[in-house]
Order: C-alpha cells, then sequence, then structure tokens
C-alpha cells in the first residue's frame, strides 16, 4: 500500500523525465507483489496415502498400484525410501508404478500385510505417500503324500540320540515339497527344514528353505526367472538379499550382480550340468559318469580340497523323483557362494545309482560309507550309515 501511495505522490510532482523511470519501476513491484501473493514461485506437491488388498502369491513384477501425485511446478519422481521387508518392491521413478520386487514377502503363510512408502518429489519439495496392502489367502492344491520316508535313528552309545524323519509331498506329477524334522532326547523339538516350489509352465519360479530350531527361524527365500531359451536368466535371494542377472556366451554363463560387476563366472556340459565355476579367486569342478557324479575339486585359498564317489549298482529311488529343473537351480545356488550346498550336496537326485561311499580324504568335503539291503525292485529298504549303528529305513507307498 505504501508503495502504490508513493507512486501517486511521484506521479503528480516529478517532472515528465522521470516519469518513465517511476512506471518501469512500478510494473517491476507490481509484478514482483502478484508472483509472491499468488504463490507462483512456491513449488507445491502432493500425494495420498494408498490401502489396499490384493491376492498372494504375485508374480516378480506385476504391479501393484500406481502412486499418484500432483506438483504446480515441474515434473514429479518418485522414490522407494520404506518398506516392511527389504526388496519386497520395486518403484519406477518416472511414473510411480510399484510392482513386486520379491513375492516371497506376498505369501499369506509368510506374511499377511506389507507396507511401503514411496516419496514424490518435484525439485526440493516432496511429499510421502504410505501404501498398505492387506493379503487374500488363497485356497491352495491339496499335497499328496507319497513316495519315499526315512527314519534314521543312532545307536545310544552315540553322543545324541536323535531320529530324523524325511517326508516327500507331491502337488499333481511333482515334487512340491520336502521336510524333516528332528528330535532330540526326551523328545523335545529340535528343529525343522523344507523346501516349498511355486512351479510355473513346467519351471520352478520359487524356493524357500526354512530351518526353525527351538525360536531361532532361519528363511532362504530364491526367486527365479527365465528367458526365451527356457534358462535361468535371473536370481535373486532373500536373507541375504542378493540379485544376479544371469547371461550366456555359449556353455559359458557369466552372475552379474546388483552392482553390475561379474562375481562368477560358471561352465555348462551338454546336459546344463555346471562342471566348473570361479570366482576370480577360488574354483570348483566336478565330473560325472553318465548321470552319477564321481569326483569334486575346491581350490579354495590355494588349496585343493577333494571328494571321490563309488556306487551300487542297484536303484537309486531318489533320481526317479519329478523334480523338474531342481538341480540346475541348486548347482547354480553353489555358483553363488552357499558352501553349505558345496560340502554337502551329492547329486543325489541325478544319480542313477545309490552312494557306497564318499572319499575326502582333506577335511572340507564329508567322506560317507553306507550298506544297503535291497527289496526285491532293487531300491534300498535299509541304508546303514558308517559304523555307528545309524540306518535309515525307506517306505515305499
Amino acid at each position: 500500500m505504501f508503495k502504490r501511495i508513493l507512486f501517486i505522490a511521484l506521479l503528480k510532482y516529478l517532472p515528465f523525465k522521470y516519469f518513465t523511470i517511476v512506471i518501469l519501476y512500478s510494473i517491476g513491484v507490481f509484478v514482483q507483489s502478484c508472483t509472491s501473493e499468488n504463490g507462483m514461485d512456491e513449488i507445491a506437491v502432493s500425494t495420498s496415502d494408498i490401502n489396499l488388498t490384493m491376492d498372494e502369491n504375485p508374480n516378480i513384477g506385476q504391479l501393484i498400484t500406481t502412486i499418484e501425485g500432483t506438483t504446480n511446478q515441474g515434473t514429479l519422481s518418485f522414490e522407494l525410501v520404506e518398506e516392511s521387508n527389504d526388496g519386497a518392491f520395486l518403484v519406477d521413478q518416472t511414473t510411480g508404478a510399484l510392482s513386486v520386487g520379491n513375492s516371497y514377502f506376498f505369501d499369506f503363510e509368510n506374511y499377511n500385510t506389507i507396507t511401503a512408502i514411496v516419496s514424490v518429489r518435484s525439485g526440493d519439495v516432496s511429499k510421502q505417500s504410505l501404501i498398505n496392502i492387506t493379503l487374500n489367502d488363497l485356497i491352495e492344491n491339496d499335497l499328496i503324500l507319497e513316495g519315499t520316508t526315512s527314519t534314521v535313528s543312532w545307536d545310544p552309545d552315540c553322543k545324541f540320540i536323535a531320529d530324523y524323519n524325511t517326508e516327500l509331498e507331491y502337488d499333481g506329477n511333482y515334487l512340491y515339497a520336502w521336510s524333516g524334522y528332528l528330535i532330540g532326547p526326551g523328545d523335545e523339538y529340535r528343529g525343522d527344514v523344507a523346501l516349498f516350489q511355486e512351479i510355473i509352465d513346467d519351471k520352478i519360479t520359487k524356493l524357500s528353505l526354512r530351518q526353525i530350531d527351538f525360536d531361532d527361524v532361519f528363511v532362504l527365500g530364491i526367486e527365479l526367472t527365465y528367458d526365451q531359451n527356457n534358462r535361468i536368466n535371473t536370481l535373486r535371494t532373500f536373507e541375504p538379499n542378493n540379485y544376479y542377472h544371469i547371461e550366456y556366451d555359449n556353455q559359458n554363463v557369466m552372475f552379474i550382480d546388483q552392482n553390475n560387476s561379474t562375481n562368477f563366472t560358471a561352465t555348462l556340459d551338454d546336459q546344463s550340468r555346471v562342471v566348473s565355476w570361479t570366482d576370480g579367486t577360488d574354483t570348483f569342478s566336478v565330473e560325472y559318469d553318465g548321470a552319477n557324479l564321481m569326483s569334486k575339486t575346491y581350490i579354495l585359498n590355494g588349496v585343493t580340497y577333494s571328494a571321490t564317489y563309488e556306487y551300487d549298482n542297484k536303484r537309486n529311488p531318489f533320481n526317479t523323483i519329478p523334480v523338474l529343473n531342481l538341480p540346475q537351480i541348486l548347482d547354480y545356488f553353489r555358483v553363488i557362494g552357499f558352501y553349505g550346498y558345496l560340502k554337502r550336496s551329492n547329486n543325489i537326485s541325478r544319480n542313477t545309482n545309490s552312494i557306497l561311499k564318499i572319499d575326502a580324504p582333506n577335511g572340507f568335503f564329508e567322506g560317507r560309507v553306507y550298506e544297503y539291503e535291497y527289496n526285491t525292485d532293487d531300491y534300498p529298504s535299509i541304508k546303514h550309515v558308517g559304523d555307528n549303528g545309524g540306518k535309515v529305513i525307506f517306505t515305499y507307498q
């Protein structure tokens, strides 16, 4: 108001030659006043929270929702700033499309609710959208129990007395899960190990390994996608969270991590089995005679460890189990650094025959000696483990 009064006074008493200067100054004051009063130089961003319900077990990359936002200046960008489970979501920075990053977290049996916070930004101004998702529990196919069960009992003179039971469960024609539990002295519950599979178009797309020991729960989730040649082209693990893009050059396979580094390189044989891999320092290799694993060698920190195998001439019941491409997945799992599988994996689902002896003289691998009793179909009915009285009893349904 004061500036307007001053302008009128100057207009009345100043000579004409100053009139133009006053007019130009006044226009500048007027424009500045209008800009400030209308707030055109201040960025405004708005968005809203989202509550939704969706079915469990979505596919990786499936669209969940699109974050909406408005601004009076510039364009919006979107950033995932918090999530209830790391790696659960993916967000498109340009469109705000929110999609599934790790479908393990969208399994009702693991989590029935899941949340994310997305920042909606224009320039230096941002607002946050909270997304709350409730999962629908779907009725899944009943599992038909059949195949092989086994019981291991240890001699009372051993340090630990336990029964170990394994069950193989089928969904349709394919192995869906196997699980085991361990009973310690006094029959207290010791642990549970299980592997569950999601199968799409005859390919395994989801695995989870779980081990429960008293109140401590360990879960390792694995998700996979495939290229047009039905080869694994992405592998994601949860706890630890790792992501690998997989590229093929004839029989060579490169595992490229989330930092775009080639961490591992593997070589396949003509049956797509991993016969060697390296991380640039250590190497691992195996040899086969037909389907039977004959040897494995691991060079770790310059020290060579090895194991060799001997077999019976009877039938291995485990290679009749329809496990799809599970052996190849476990091959890749070993490549990316899960050394427990390097030590203990003995190719059970591939071998034509049953293992009689594992000779591991230098300590990294686990040596074993087995003796069998067989049924009339040449399948093992009892497997004796070592010389401590342990045995595996096979029953066929």
